[in-house]
């Protein structure tokens, strides 16, 4: 394999092991909020900071690790970023099931 084609495939393995990552840290945000909504229904606000504080810091880990493993930070951050936005969409919608709702709006 000719060096190229070798930084195409690091770039492309080291996209979706953040794009997993991303999605690891989703489900713990998912975790966080379902644990806090079972105990305080309407205090399930209260958490946000906390998962944005676990995202951001997540962001910055995957950009600096990035760095140190000399690949493409822009793969691995969108990676990441994807891999984030899946995994709020996906238990968004499972967690609206749960609560009865079906993502049915207030008429």
């Amino acid at each position: 394999m000719d060096e190229s084609g070798e930084l195409l495939l690091k770039t492309v393995i080291s996209a979706v092991l953040a794009f997993i990552a991303g999605a690891g840290v989703g489900y713990i945000n998912y975790l966080l909020t379902s644990a806090l909504a079972a105990k305080r229904p309407r205090a399930a606000a209260a958490v946000m900071p906390l998962r944005t504080a676990v995202t951001a810091a997540f962001i910055a880990a995957a950009y600096f690790i990035s760095k140190a493993a000399r690949v493409s930070t822009v793969a691995v951050l969108i990676g990441a970023a994807v891999g984030l936005t899946a995994a709020l969409l996906v238990f968004t919608i499972r967690s609206m099931k749960k609560s009865g709702d079906g993502g049915k709006e207030d008429a």
